[in-house]
């Protein structure tokens, strides 16, 4: 089984960033994905297979817009600083 790390300062963090809860909580979803996946944070599928919000494209752009998620060469999305909290798929 593999995990994903969450820090308790993590929800702080987010609403710093005027975050709405939708995407407080897509950003959790997406760092599970990854971790459950061995991605290294980087998101491939629809964005809509792994949100349960209601608009997952628009609740994607404001992680993007927050500075949060980046927009992948690919045209998936890469969690920013994910590798500086959660194990590499190496490891």
């Amino acid at each position: 089984m593999v995990y994903a790390l969450i820090g308790d300062e993590l929800m702080e963090q987010l609403e710093a960033k005027g975050l709405s809860r939708d995407a407080q909580l897509l950003h959790i979803e997406g760092m599970v994905h990854c971790s459950r996946h061995l991605t290294d944070g980087l998101i491939t599928i629809p964005i809509r297979r792994i949100s349960s919000t209601k608009y997952p494209n628009k609740t994607a752009q404001e992680l993007v817009d927050a500075g949060v998620w980046a927009i992948a060469n690919d045209g998936g999305f890469l969690i920013k600083n994910y590798l500086d909290h959660q194990r590499s798929s190496e490891e």
